[in-house]
Formats: C-alpha cells, sequence, structure tokens
C-alpha cells in the first residue's frame, strides 16, 4: 500500500515536471519565434531600400550585406527578390536582380532545390526560378518535363511558358500527344494560351504541325492563333470553317472573332442558320468581333426570335453594339415585334444597357 502510493507520488510529480518542462520549452520557442520575426522585419527594412536602388539605378550594389548569409536572412532576401520581380520587366533592371540575389547566394539555393530527389522541393524549386526571372535554369527545368508528377509538370510548363520557351511545350505535346490524358492536354493547353510568349516563331512551328495532330490538339493551337490575333492565319482559319469536326468549326469561328478581321463573311453568316445553337451563338461573336454591321437583317429578322435564350441575348447585344443604327432596330422589336421573346429580350438588353450608360 505504502509503495502503491510513492509509486502514484512519483508519477504525479514526474508528469508535473514533464508540464513545466513543456510550458517553457513552447514560451522559449514562443520568444525565440517572435525575436527572429523583429530580426527578420529590421533586416527587411535595412536592405529593401539597398536593393530597390541598386536596381533601379545601378549604383551602390549592396555588396556589404553579402557577410549576412544565415538562412533566415536568405530568406528575407528572396522574398525582397520575388516581390520586386514581380513589378520589374526591363532587361537591365532583371540584370541587376540578378546579381544581388546571385551574391547572397539565393540562385545558389534554387539550383540545389531544382536537382533534389524529392519532387516537391523540385517543384518549388522552378516556381522561384520562375517568379525570380532565372532563365538561365531552363535547361534544367526542361529535363523535369518529362516527370510523372502531376504538379511537378504543371509547375514545369508554367515555367517554360513564361521563360519564352513555349515552343518546347507544344513540341512535347505533338511528340506524346497519344500518350498523355485528355486532362492533361486541357490543362497545359490552357496554360499555353493563358501564359505563352508573344515568340513569333510560335505560330510558325503551330502551322507547321498543324496537320500531323490530332483535332483535339488543333483545337489548342486555333485558340493559341486566336488568342495571339495572327492575322497571317486567317486563310487557314476561313478553310477550317468547312471541317466536319464541329468542335474544329467552333474553334476556328472562336479564333477569327478573338482576331476582329474576316476574310469571307458570307460563310460566317451561314452559321446563323446551323442546327447547333453553339455555332450560332459564335456566329454572332464573330459578327459583332469583326463588326459585320451587314448582318444586322438577319439578326432582326431571324437570330433575336432564335429558340435559344443565348442566341437571342447575343443578337440584341449586338445589335446594340451596332451604334444608332442597330439601336434603333432593337428599339422597333422591342415595341413592336410579333414573338414575345424577342420584345423580352429586346427590352432587357435596352434597359440593362442604359442604366450602365453604356
Amino acid at each position: 500500500m505504502v509503495i502503491t502510493v510513492y509509486f502514484i507520488l512519483f508519477f504525479a510529480i514526474f508528469f508535473s515536471l514533464v508540464i513545466i518542462g513543456l510550458f517553457f520549452y513552447l514560451l522559449t520557442k514562443k520568444i525565440m519565434l517572435r525575436n527572429r520575426a523583429k530580426k527578420m522585419q529590421e533586416f527587411h527594412a535595412k536592405v529593401y531600400p539597398l536593393v530597390i536602388r541598386y536596381i533601379t539605378t545601378g549604383y551602390d550594389r549592396p555588396v556589404f550585406l553579402i557577410s549576412s548569409s544565415a538562412k533566415w536572412q536568405r530568406q528575407v532576401i528572396k522574398e525582397i527578390a520575388i516581390q520586386i520581380a514581380g513589378v520589374i520587366n526591363s532587361e537591365k533592371e532583371i540584370e541587376r536582380l540578378n546579381i544581388v540575389i546571385e551574391d547572397f547566394g539565393v540562385v545558389k539555393e534554387v539550383e540545389t532545390m531544382l536537382k533534389d530527389k524529392r519532387w516537391w522541393i523540385v517543384s518549388a524549386g522552378v516556381n522561384e526560378a520562375t517568379e525570380l526571372h532565372l532563365k538561365q535554369f531552363v535547361p534544367i527545368i526542361k529535363q523535369h518535363l518529362y516527370t510523372e508528377e502531376y504538379d511537378l509538370r504543371r509547375s514545369v510548363v508554367r515555367a517554360l511558358c513564361e521563360m519564352g520557351e513555349s515552343i518546347e511545350v507544344l513540341n512535347y505535346m505533338v511528340i506524346h500527344e497519344n500518350e498523355l490524358p485528355h486532362k492533361v492536354i486541357v490543362h497545359i493547353g490552357d496554360m499555353l494560351v493563358s501564359t505563352g510568349s508573344d515568340d513569333p516563331t510560335l505560330i510558325d512551328y503551330i502551322v507547321q504541325h498543324f496537320h500531323q495532330v490530332s483535332p483535339e490538339l488543333q483545337g489548342v493551337f486555333l485558340e493559341i492563333i486566336g488568342k495571339r490575333k495572327a492575322m497571317n492565319q486567317l486563310p487557314l482559319l476561313t478553310t477550317l470553317l468547312r471541317r466536319e469536326e464541329k468542335e474544329i468549326r467552333l474553334k476556328a469561328m472562336r479564333a477569327i472573332g478573338d482576331i476582329g478581321m474576316i476574310l469571307e463573311p458570307e460563310a460566317i453568316f451561314d452559321f446563323l442558320f446551323s442546327s447547333s445553337w453553339e455555332e450560332r451563338v459564335l456566329a454572332i461573336y464573330v459578327i459583332q468581333s469583326c463588326k459585320l454591321e451587314q448582318a444586322i437583317p438577319e439578326l432582326v429578322n431571324h437570330s433575336i426570335q432564335d429558340k435559344n435564350w443565348w442566341v437571342r441575348v447575343r443578337a440584341a447585344e449586338t445589335l446594340y453594339a451596332f451604334g444608332e443604327k442597330g439601336r434603333k432596330e432593337l428599339k422597333d422589336v422591342a415595341d413592336t415585334h410579333e414573338d414575345i421573346f424577342a420584345k423580352d429580350i429586346a427590352n432587357k438588353v435596352l434597359q440593362e444597357k442604359h442604366l450602365r450608360g453604356s
């Protein structure tokens, strides 16, 4: 009985000491973190104006700070560099930024991350190389394009597109499209459309390989042509309006509308009578984008009373966009048209545009 009491007392004292020790450990940790955060803030305040001055003017390179090589200090420098890299665009400023982060060992740190065996570390390194405009690492980044890790490949594609290496990504898709899942082609295509460079050779590459790839990849190519307003490809787009695959016709129309110019307006007018409501909607988009006012009668007599709501809306909005002539026609529809749905949509568009002051 006495032994049991001593045993319980011993463990009570032991656990009390553990709890007290844990409390002091957490308190010490909190104080250390607070002190470190304060040091980082002070270091940031000290370094930031010096880095800005050097990058923007080229004077007073902050070499005297190179001795500040602690990991937390490099982290501060990296954060400052990423912040600055997001707003500068001249080659000289980017070059000076690279000099600063080279001085502080940040470039070496990114290189180490890119060569790591763990894909998530590599992915973080790719993202940092992209944000810091470290184009010297493009050869290393290209090697990771063939990874099986989805997130890493996404980072690599974005990096190559933003670093002016979109053709490398296109070539990867052309060679491996039969091995890539549909969602991967769509995802890479979206990034090519939204972040690809304005390199004119990109369109040349697309045209050269256009008829060698699947309709799915052709659709990606057409989006890029439209996004970059490649007017010299209007003959190709016009030809594709007669393609058997509906998706290609839709992509070609979208590209023509994005460019805002057309070679054969009559080919687009025919789509106003298509059995596909998507084609009718996109035909109206092209008519508005290319300012084809000769289509006004068809919009009034046919499209604005279409059985599909989206077609009616786009027809009414396009009439309004054509200025005084189109708005007069739209007002006549609202006042006198025998189709109640046409009248309703005309009134709706007129009221909304009036309220917006457009």
